[in-house]
């Protein structure tokens, strides 16, 4: 998301039951912050005041909340940032972050949808292969030898690398 590479901005699917889709903003310090899609589009609804706030002289600090985010604008080492905070982190972002993650409104609003319309296919595999591996000593295995996993599926991969390979 930005030249740096100090933040990023990950879409995905969150596995639970039922699976939905989440957006994720974090640096390269590990701190992430999630949200749903709404509480993005009630972010770049506040893009006027982000402008304002980036592109006067004045030094006001002031915060908004936003779902489980609160919008903090104000300055470090002199320097206008915007920061995201949530109840156990915060992160700061420059001018440029922070445009940059605006300019990705409809490349967000893509992926969002093509992600949303696989979560049911997601919850259907991650249930059956929850059932394959119910009573296996070796998930993986079962898993890739079973007739539900198709090694040339997306999803298959992912649940079977990101889901039960940690197990």
């Amino acid at each position: 998301m930005t030249k740096t590479d100090y933040k990023y901005l990950d879409i995905r699917i969150n596995i639970s039951t039922p699976s939905h889709v989440e957006i994720a903003l974090g640096d390269n310090h590990g701190k992430e912050i999630h949200f749903t899609y709404s509480v993005w589009k009630k972010l770049l609804d506040q893009r006027d005041a982000i402008h304002h706030f980036f592109n006067n002289n004045e030094d006001e600090a002031y915060a908004q909340t936003i779902g489980q985010i609160t919008l903090r604008f104000g300055k470090i080492n002199n320097l206008k940032v915007l920061r995201l905070e949530t109840s156990t982190l915060c992160l700061a972002m420059s001018s440029n972050t922070v445009y940059n993650m605006i300019a990705l409104e409809y490349c967000i609003d893509c992926i969002t949808q093509s992600l949303n319309n696989v979560t049911s296919m997601v919850d259907a595999k991650f249930i059956r292969f929850r059932e394959i591996v119910s009573g296996a000593k070796d998930s993986i295995a079962a898993i890739r030898e079973s007739e539900s996993f198709d090694k040339n599926d997306i999803v298959d991969c992912e649940l079977l690398a990101q889901v039960f390979g940690l197990q």
